[in-house]
């Protein structure tokens, strides 16, 4: 069982018996102290873990800007701030020696545990998505490859006090390749470069800091020989992609008791410090400590963790380059700040992204709140891609080719996407109706949309030829309002209201080559049954309508059939209060799997996934970038992908 808590670099110097007399080039020393084990420089505060309960502000859930996270080994909590005002707005609590971050496209955040051994992932709103187990040692660093996925985690040592490594998750999996440096000893923070190059710092066997590289594709790493300038203990390691450097920081900057940042410029196996960001505390003096900061447009954001008695520990943002004293404080919250992260809620970046190989897979779609789509491997459930640029986007359907159609109701269009797109190739305008949901027929590739217009507008079914064109509509004064709509293999298509205030839904059909709809009656499982629907399907075989669990109706030249039930069961209470759609993988065979997206108040969001038609409990969920979903719809892979 690990007991060690952080360390110092003089701790790290008895511990690996580095510094001694004979050394002819000493590595900084500070004050004897009790060893310990994590790459902060020093440590003096007791260690007082936080036993509250872990909150978020409202401000949290509804933030589409940038957040940092700190996180602090001292009282076992990350916090999260408003990066533009370092306002408070969460406490995650319960952990055991949070260290190191590291951020991904997505808006999550990775923090390596170093006396749990685990590295957990947290979401732009704080909740926990993953938790990744590290059997190799201590981690108490990490990076993310953007351009792959994977995750790069540094641990400081390895099992007993051994020599450290790096460990490699491919993106973001549970069985991680190891790598090391036959020359370095102890591995503390990192980042990849664009190239997917993998930069990170730490310390050789006597002590002395060392710089490294992983290049893409090797399977060792390599020493960088540093000149221009020396570093005395390891800090943050990032690459800054505006100016093709590295930023390298040193918690003893000038052999002393103070942190700053050099900038490293990269050529082959050697590297020039080209200059040097010093970094002063709210008072004008000079940062005690900055462990781990993270630059973001122009400014770095982090703590001093102030053992120096000038101050308080506070959170900061610094100006990059030019640094001095923050633009912005906050030190009524840390103890001892080590990791830093800002967190980009991923509709909030400037344009959609979608890895590599996403176009050969069958995917998932999930309308969200934060009006973004994301977009996940079907099979595996793992985020591959985001689409950004809606104003709310609600109801999705899918064709035969993969093609996407997404209805966002605030922007009065329908926006189509090839299978694994990131750009639009077609944008219906809807105005002056309001897009609720929509189908595809298989027979015709018409594409039909259910107007929800509410209770002062009569909704209407508008449906494109082909998916282009304008619309021709079709209204039903006993529905009013559209709820729901599906197309059978044949191109009959049913619609819904859904269900008036304490009537039960209303149903009508349009034939294939039909002109007008014709209202129906659909019995239910018992005598005097109401329909409260939320949407129609179509599973194959029969038509589905989701009333929380799921009713299975045969319609045959304008008469409904009863045929069955599949009861549905949520892993959390309530019901599922977005839509459903049925993976079905032949054209004319029943599906055997069904999706369903969950959002339980403001309390979590969820995707679930059930047996098709036995339903009752999922067999799997995915929350990851999940955010008050509504839509879902699957895009099969064709044979031509």
């Amino acid at each position: 069982m690990k007991t060690h808590s952080l360390i110092s670099a003089a701790a790290f110097c008895l511990a690996l018996g580095a510094c001694n007399a004979s050394s002819t080039n000493p590595p900084f020393e500070h004050p004897l102290i009790q060893r310990q084990t994590i790459s902060v420089a020093r440590w003096t505060a007791p260690h007082r873990p936080d036993r509250r309960t872990t909150w978020f502000s409202p401000e949290l859930a509804k933030a589409n800007t940038a957040a940092l996270f700190v996180s602090d080994p001292g009282t076992s909590d990350v916090y999260i701030y408003n990066l533009q005002t370092l306002k408070l707005i969460g406490t995650v609590t319960g952990l055991n020696q949070p260290q190191g971050e590291c951020a991904d496209m997505s808006g999550d955040v990775w923090v390596t545990d170093a006396n749990a051994a685990k590295i957990y992932e947290l979401s732009h709103q704080g909740r926990l998505e993953k938790q990744l187990n590290d059997s190799s040692g201590e981690p108490v660093g990490c990076a993310w490859d953007p351009g792959t996925g994977d995750l790069a985690v540094m641990n400081l040592f390895g099992e007993a006090s051994s020599s450290g490594n790096i460990l490699i998750f491919p993106k973001g999996g549970k069985t991680p390749r190891t790598i090391t440096n036959t020359a370095q000893y102890n591995y503390d923070f990192g980042g990849y470069d664009a190239g997917g190059n993998l930069f990170f710092d730490g310390r050789d066997p006597r002590g002395h800091f060392m710089l490294s590289e992983l290049s893409k594709g090797a399977t060792s790493a390599t020493t960088i020989a540093l000149s221009g300038g020396s570093i005395g203990f390891p800090g943050m390691v990032q690459w800054d992609g505006s100016k093709h450097q590295l930023i390298v920081g040193d918690q003893s900057c000038a052999n002393a008791y103070a942190s700053c940042l050099y900038t490293v410029k990269v050529s082959g196996n050697r590297g020039t410090v080209t200059g040097k960001v010093g970094l002063k505390d709210s008072s004008g003096a000079q940062v005690c400590d900055l462990v781990q900061g993270v630059e973001y447009n122009g400014r770095i954001a982090g703590s001093d963790f102030d053992f120096c008695g000038s101050g308080s520990s506070s959170t900061d943002l610094w100006p990059y380059p030019a640094g001095g004293a923050p633009t912005l404080s906050n030190a009524k919250t840390d103890a001892t700040p080590v990791g830093a992260a800002v967190s980009v809620p991923a509709h909030a970046n400037t344009h959609s992204w979608m890895r590599a190989g996403t176009t050969t897979r069958n995917l998932l779609y999930v309308a969200d709140f934060d009006n973004e789509v994301t977009v996940y491997d079907y099979k595996s459930r793992k985020l591959v891609g985001i689409l950004t640029g809606f104003s709310r986007p609600m109801g999705e359907c899918a064709d035969a080719a993969g093609d996407v159609y997404i209805t966002d109701s605030s922007a009065k269009q329908i926006v189509e996407y090839a299978h694994g797109g990131t750009q639009p190739i077609e944008t219906l305008s809807d105005a002056p109706d309001t897009p609720y949901t929509c189908s595809v027929d298989p027979t015709t590739g018409d594409l039909a949309v259910a107007n929800d217009n509410g209770t002062k507008k009569e909704g209407n079914i508008a449906i494109w030829t082909r998916g282009s064109g304008t619309p021709v509509t079709y209204t039903d004064s006993k529905l009013f309002s559209l709820a729901g709509c599906a197309y059978d293999s044949t191109g009959a298509l049913l619609v819904t209201n859904g269900s008036g205030y304490s009537t039960s839904g209303s149903f009508a059909w349009l034939p294939p080559g039909g002109k007008k709809l014709i209202d129906i009656n659909i019995p239910g499982p018992s005598s005097g049954w109401k329909w409260y629907v939320s949407g129609i399907l179509w599973d194959g075989k029969f038509f589905v309508l989701d009333d929380d669990d799921l009713y299975r109706i045969s319609l045959i030249h304008g008469q409904a059939y009863y045929i069955g039930e599949t009861p549905i069961t949520n892993s959390y209470s309530g019901h599922t209060a977005g839509q459903f759609w049925i993976y079905n993988h032949g054209p004319n065979s029943q599906g055997t799997q069904v999706v369903g997206s969950h959002d339980e108040e403001s309390y979590f969001s969820v995707v679930e996934f059930w047996r098709y038609p036995s339903g009752g409990k999922p067999f799997a969920a995915t929350r990851h970038g999940v955010d008050h979903p509504f839509g879902v719809t699957i895009s099969l892979a064709t044979p031509s992908r």
